[in-house]
């Protein structure tokens, strides 16, 4: 009895968190506007983005557009595995770019 008992206290216990809701108030009606900080963080990434070479600009901006790797393989002319390789080591560039224009 005592573990019947336990057991639906803790489904109910579970599911009340699960599907819990806040009430709506005044401050869910503010929704904020876009931040100009985030249009620089857009320029600054397109900035950095323009300092990389044509091919690597093309994997980038081909990434950006939502193409798959291996499209991207088809329109580029490289294997799959080296689009993988480039876009990871195109990231770690644009963050060191990206650092370099912030300091």
């Amino acid at each position: 009895m005592y573990r019947v008992c336990l057991n639906t206290a803790l489904t109910h216990f579970t599911r009340s968190k699960r599907f819990s809701a806040e009430r709506l108030g005044p401050h869910h009606q503010n929704i904020p506007d876009v931040n100009s900080t985030e249009q620089e963080d857009v320029e600054n990434l397109f900035a950095a983005i323009s300092k990389l070479s044509k091919l690597n600009r093309a994997i980038v901006l081909l990434y950006l557009e939502d193409m798959s790797y291996d499209e991207i393989a088809t329109v580029t002319g490289i294997s799959r595995a080296n689009v993988s390789v480039r876009l990871f080591r195109i990231r770690k560039e644009l963050e060191n770019i990206v650092k370099l224009q912030n300091d």
